[in-house]
């Protein structure tokens, strides 16, 4: 027979390994929160990716329409800084390197919006540049993950 004492003590050990393992699971999502709402936030900064994420968006309320990637340099540099960003945020979302719902509520909207406005681009660019899974993680995260964020 097991003394009261042992089972005392292993009952112990085992609610403070919970207690531990939960702990270091919280500690670790509240830090990828923290590092989601981290870089985001750096997004609207006047940097490269702000301006470019509002050009897109007023070719967008200017009714433009890109349908191809036959595009001025300058406005080619627009579009692929706004794809790469958001292809580098849905990898990281992919990976579970950013926490999923703070990407949800703050960018899947405008995510979707500018990825489908800009289909056409994604489309002839994977053609031209022979790189047909070109912008996939962007495009699993948008009809996938975030298939009704509008």
């Amino acid at each position: 027979m097991v003394p009261v004492e042992a089972l005392i003590t292993a009952g112990s050990i085992a609610v403070a390994v919970v207690i531990a393992v939960y702990q270091l699971r919280k500690q670790r999502e509240d830090r990828r929160i923290q590092h989601t709402v981290e870089l985001l936030a750096r997004t609207f900064d006047d940097g490269p990716v702000y301006r470019a994420r509002r050009e897109v968006r007023s070719w967008i309320i200017a009714g433009r329409e890109i349908t191809d990637d036959e595009v001025a340099p300058a406005e080619d540099d627009v579009i692929a800084t706004t794809l790469n960003y958001y292809d580098f945020l849905a990898s990281l979302v992919l990976s579970d390197s950013l926490d999923l719902d703070v990407v949800s509520q703050t960018f899947a909207g405008v995510m979707r919006r500018d990825t489908n406005y800009l289909r056409g681009y994604i489309d002839a660019r994977r053609i031209r540049a022979g790189r047909p899974n070109l912008y996939r993680n962007l495009e699993i995260v948008c009809n996938d993950w975030f298939p009704h964020a509008d």
